[in-house]
């Protein structure tokens, strides 16, 4: 390149950066997903959707605003039903887990950590802002089970 191509160049990136910018959900993501991996977390692999199975994951507008998702592994399971409340930017999460042990956590982009009792293997929490966040579980066996990234 020359240098008038490579001048070019760095002022169509800093238009593109200054008029559509990255947006700030998908650097939360990126940044958690390599921040807060964990070598010794089995990944449960996401078998059911609602959304997908209704081809609606990929839009804004969702006919319903309940999502079901199934998360598996040889470790376990996680169920979730995420019921968005559109007048408050919330989220409720009711589920179901198998062999669990203690609390079933809600890890955020940010680091944080929401802590959902278990009982009967049943997880319920309402007021949950909405955003990237994985749902992760120890098993009786010892062994600590994650979704994938999912964005409420």
């Amino acid at each position: 390149m020359t240098t008038s191509e490579d001048s070019l160049e760095q002022r169509l990136r800093i238009a593109a950066l200054h008029h559509d910018p990255v947006p700030s959900l998908v650097t939360d993501a990126a940044k958690a997903a390599f921040e807060l991996r964990d070598l010794d977390l089995q990944l449960a692999e996401l078998v059911a959707d609602s959304w997908a199975d209704s081809g609606l994951v990929a839009t804004r507008d969702h006919s319903s605003t309940v999502r079901m998702m199934t998360f598996a592994s040889e470790g376990g399971s996680i169920e979730v039903d995420i019921d968005h409340d559109l007048a408050t930017g919330t989220c409720r999460l009711h589920g179901f887990v198998t062999d669990a042990v203690g609390d079933l956590h809600v890890e955020r982009s940010d680091g944080s950590v929401v802590a959902l009792p278990v009982v009967e293997g049943q997880f319920d929490v309402e007021g949950l802002e909405r955003g990237p966040a994985r749902l992760s579980v120890s098993t009786s066996d010892g062994r600590r089970i994650a979704t994938d990234w999912i964005s409420f």
